[in-house]
């Protein structure tokens, strides 16, 4: 389980290595999706702040949601159909 100094402490490489690993994922139907990183978590409280709600949003959003390989409901990015 991270802790507080995970998000705090976090390096650039740390960082880099942790985004590569979410592009690096695949899909798996079924399966337990893998537990959420970092600079994931902080990308979605960075959207989340940053970004529009109502839905003029939906690029940057969507791009998100693609990269993270997660479903809609767990993702913490969600957009209007």
């Amino acid at each position: 389980m991270p802790t507080i100094g995970d998000y705090l402490d976090l390096r650039v490489v740390q960082a880099v290595d942790q985004w590569r690993s979410m592009l690096r994922r695949t899909p798996k139907p079924g399966a337990r999706q893998e537990d959420f990183t970092p600079v994931e978590i902080l990308l979605c409280l960075t959207v989340s702040l940053v970004f529009d709600h109502r839905g003029t949003a939906d690029r940057p959003l969507t791009s998100l949601k693609n990269r993270s390989l997660r479903s809609p409901g767990c993702s913490g990015v969600q957009t209007e159909a």
